[in-house]
């Protein structure tokens, strides 16, 4: 066929399958916002923090789902750990074997949960959080004792002197809003030193 003739058949196809004139184009749907509930076990703040991660991908899951999911990969406790005893309860028993530390980098990674990191062991700059934020929350981890504790930034927004930023922490299951006049990220309470960051994908 003729170019000519071809560039023409294409022409048409594009004009007659068109949107009308003024048809406003599709606006892809926005992400859930970012909210955490309260870590179901003393040492859950790993499974409500990928609650939450689910969460705002549309698909709600419990966090004792998360912990069985995890550990059948991980391994340790055996080839089926029963974390959810009855269904929406966790155990919440002293010694339950499912209530334990773990380390949330292995836990993305069983679930499939794209990152990247962790990063900027100590602390990230304001800049920096505040680029990734805009299009995912992102994890991090609070020197606590002998096992870190895992919460979320749901937000950072630019102030005129300053940021605004939203913690998210499952210790409480609540949103802390904090101002920050410094280039780094500190926590709130400022006697936590911020240890790692994960970008979430």
């Amino acid at each position: 066929m003729p170019l000519p003739t071809a560039i023409a058949k294409a022409a048409n196809l594009l004009e007659k399958f068109a949107a009308p004139e003024g048809t406003p184009l599709p606006t892809p749907a926005a992400p859930a916002p970012v909210s955490i509930r309260k870590q179901c076990g003393q040492w859950w703040c790993w499974a409500a923090v990928v609650q939450a991660i689910f969460a705002r991908q549309g698909e709600q899951r419990l966090q004792c789902e998360i912990a069985d999911d995890h550990f059948k990969t991980a391994g340790g406790l055996g080839d089926n750990p029963d974390c959810c005893p009855e269904r929406g309860e966790c155990k919440g028993a002293p010694d339950d074997p499912c209530d334990r530390p773990e380390n949330l980098t292995r836990v993305l990674r069983h679930l499939k949960i794209a990152f990247e990191g962790p990063k900027y062991c100590g602390s990230v700059a304001m800049t920096t959080l505040a680029k990734e934020v805009k299009s995912h929350p992102v994890a991090c981890s609070f020197a606590g004792g002998e096992d870190p504790h895992y919460c979320l930034i749901g937000s950072c927004v630019t102030l005129a002197k300053g940021y605004r930023i939203d913690l998210l922490d499952p210790a409480d299951g609540i949103c802390f809003t904090h101002d920050i006049d410094l280039p780094c990220f500190v926590h709130p309470e400022g006697d936590r030193d911020s240890k790692q960051f994960y970008f979430l994908r």
